[in-house]
């Protein structure tokens, strides 16, 4: 193993899983045999595989880097998005801060099924 475990190792590595093989590659089991630990040290120091995304979100975010997100689960890409915008047939139909989006009783109703 070498190197202390810490939480930017974990990510780092949870990072280059992501770029070789796609979020799907990313698990706890591949990121612990990865790192040569036990999958309880990357839980210690990342807690659970949701908090794993978020630091990889904040990692992108730190980065400078654009993401375009296109998901159906709308409750967790508002949790982590800056901006949203709402389709429909290739249009625009709403856009703004992701908090307001969620917020919005209209767009809840009549977009987002929520």
């Amino acid at each position: 193993m070498g190197d202390r475990l810490t939480r930017e190792r974990v990510v780092d590595a949870a990072v280059a899983i992501v770029e070789a093989d796609g979020l799907a590659g990313l698990s706890m089991r591949t990121l612990s045999e990865k790192l040569g630990v036990s999958v309880t040290s990357i839980y210690w120091h990342v807690g659970n595989k949701e908090a794993l995304l978020d630091a990889l979100v904040e990692r992108i975010r730190a980065s400078g880097l654009t993401v375009l997100i296109v998901e159906q689960n709308v409750r967790q890409v508002l949790r982590v998005v800056d901006r949203a915008y709402l389709l429909e047939a290739g249009n625009i139909k709403s856009t703004g801060a992701a908090a307001e989006m969620l917020a919005s009783g209209t767009i809840q109703e009549a977009y987002l099924g929520i």
